[in-house]
């Protein structure tokens, strides 16, 4: 009779005793299970990414940098983690960890955890009914707004516009709605004249790299801004310290934040070029700010100039951003800095239309008519530390909650992790996209 044997990844400092134990009951039959070993998480990485099959990865608690992205490159990989530690069992478990185990675990006791949680190699099992996190204690997710342009159009001035509209609309207070910048190249910091650029959204990633903070927290990594009424969360203080933000820890970053305010305005950068489409994972990691904020945002704003540069630049990012899978219908175009006639500002509201409409089939249904601002003096506000100047506030709060009421439900993270190919669902070519030579 054959007995299912599991593919078993560890990853612990060599010395420790546990991980020995493992290695000698797997070399000596007492465990079904082939145990690679590995005393570095570089080569840990390196393993599951090579495409091999793996049961399980099971991970000493002490290694310095075991965080939610190797949890996550392990799920990618099909293998849940088990983590072997004496504390903290349930900031394992909030992480992403499928089970803890105790280093003084006896072979019972581990090949009950493979049995509960991972999968034979060749064989299969049915998840057990447990396995989904009850998040019902959570507080409820809110709005997700992402403004941004193809750059010089105002964006950022429009999403701290929009944060107090949003704000005002709800009187609620600053508890309310917060500003985050996402850009590389941060600058809401300056326009509003914070002095300190500590702390920011790399301190909030970095909390949650191996735990997930409270939501007080959260709310004490934020400035209020008095007399905007929200609050603000700084970004990078250098554009090179992308390097830090990893795909899953920021994705709960985000999702920590959304959970503390009723609405969450980002400033976000237009790049959203990624491995699909040029088979460099460096890149998407280098835009997974902006990437995962599109994704999850109920509503993204454009803005763009009145102008031909400016129109043509707007088209071409809702194309971008359609292209890498935000809905037409969630994305709202802004002509901001308007001092044109009524005739010419529905001129230029018309040619975006026409232009989104045709652009390319995949933007052909669904965006929305664009939204024109009045000019107004912002940098004289900014300057001075007052509000953004009427009725700029207004206009994008109510274009914003209307967009809101049409698309309805909140979005959701997904993770880079193999799909289920549905037979048939897949073709070799898309006859509208191809060249003729």
């Amino acid at each position: 009779m054959t007995v299912a044997r599991y593919g078993v990844l560890g990853l612990a400092r060599a010395n420790v005793e546990w991980f020995n134990a493992f290695s000698r009951w797997s070399s000596a039959s007492m465990l079904p299970m082939d145990f690679i070993r590995c005393v570095s998480i570089d080569e840990a990485r390196a393993r599951l990414s090579t495409g091999r099959s793996w049961s399980a990865m099971i991970v000493g608690g002490d290694v310095i940098g075991v965080d939610r992205d190797l949890f996550a490159a392990a799920g990618r990989a099909g293998a849940p983690v088990i983590v072997v530690t004496t504390t903290d069992a349930q900031r394992w478990r909030d992480l992403g960890a499928a089970a803890v185990l105790d280093p003084a675990a006896e072979p019972d006791d581990v090949l009950d955890a493979l049995r509960a949680h991972a999968e034979p190699l060749g064989g299969s099992r049915q998840a057990p009914e447990d396995a989904e996190v009850d998040r019902a204690a959570l507080p409820p997710v809110g709005h997700l707004v992402a403004v941004t342009s193809s750059g010089g159009t105002g964006a950022s001035v429009c999403a701290m516009a929009l944060a107090q509209g949003w704000a005002q609309r709800t009187s609620g207070g600053d508890g309310d709605v917060v500003l985050v910048d996402l850009c590389r190249n941060a600058d809401l910091a300056m326009y509003h004249d914070t002095r300190s650029l500590v702390p920011g959204i790399q301190e909030l990633v970095e909390a949650h790299r191996h735990a997930t903070p409270t939501p007080a927290t959260v709310f004490d990594q934020s400035f209020a801004v008095t007399d905007r009424t929200y609050r603000l969360i700084l970004g990078l203080r250098r554009a090179r310290h992308w390097v830090g933000i990893r795909p899953a820890t920021f994705a709960a970053t985000l999702e920590s934040i959304r959970r503390c305010w009723d609405m969450t305005v980002a400033d976000t950068d237009p790049e959203v070029e990624g491995l699909d489409e040029t088979g460099l994972e460096e890149i998407e990691e280098r835009h997974i700010m902006s990437r995962v904020a599109f994704q999850l945002a109920a509503v993204v704003l454009v803005v763009l100039e009145p102008s031909l540069k400016g129109v043509h630049a707007g088209v071409r990012l809702i194309d971008d951003l359609v292209g890498c899978g935000v809905e037409p219908r969630r994305v709202l175009p802004v002509v901001n800095a308007t001092a044109l006639s009524v005739r010419q500002r529905h001129a230029v509201t018309a040619a975006v239309s026409a232009l989104t409409d045709h652009a390319a089939p995949t933007t052909r249904p669904g965006v929305r008519r664009p939204v024109t601002l009045p000019r107004r003096d912002v940098d004289a506000a900014a300057r001075d530390g007052r509000g953004m100047p009427p009725p700029l506030p207004r206009i994008l709060a109510t274009a914003v909650a209307d967009a809101l009421e049409a698309v309805g439900e909140q979005r959701s993270w997904r993770s880079a992790s193999p799909q289920r190919v549905i037979p048939g669902s897949l073709r070799m070519f898309d006859n509208s996209r191809m060249v003729e030579h």
